[in-house]
């Protein structure tokens, strides 16, 4: 999947921020994830310092035909804010509530230990 994030802000700084993303994937290409026909994130971003975030991730799934199943993971580490990227490194990630598929528990897992960049514009 490729992606492109962009977030607004008024702030200078995003210390004691909150930030909430909702996003639906649907059309898996690889067959490990085909029995999937969505998997809807909600995401609570929370910048508690002036360098530290946390995150709490609800996740619902929905296999073909089935009723949907719950995840529940929470990620924290480091971030660095320039003047118009933020990069978030996932120092760590705790799957709360594991679903049943071995495959799409790595896949949140695997985010621990790697950083992502995000481009955004302040109002």
């Amino acid at each position: 999947m490729i992606a492109d994030f962009y977030l607004a802000t008024k702030k200078d700084n995003l210390l004691s921020t909150t930030w909430i993303c909702d996003q639906r994937k649907t059309g898996f290409i690889f067959e490990s994830f085909s029995k999937y026909s969505q998997v809807s994130e909600e995401m609570i971003l929370t910048f508690s310092s002036k360098d530290r975030f946390f995150i709490n991730e609800f996740i619902q799934v929905k296999e073909n035909d089935k009723d949907a199943k719950l995840m529940e993971l929470y990620y924290d580490g480091d971030y660095l804010q320039t003047r118009d990227h933020l990069t978030l490194n996932f120092e760590s990630v705790h799957i709360l509530k594991k679903y049943d598929d071995v495959n799409l528990n790595r896949a949140y897992k695997e985010y621990e230990g790697h950083s992502i960049l995000y481009r955004y514009k302040k109002n």
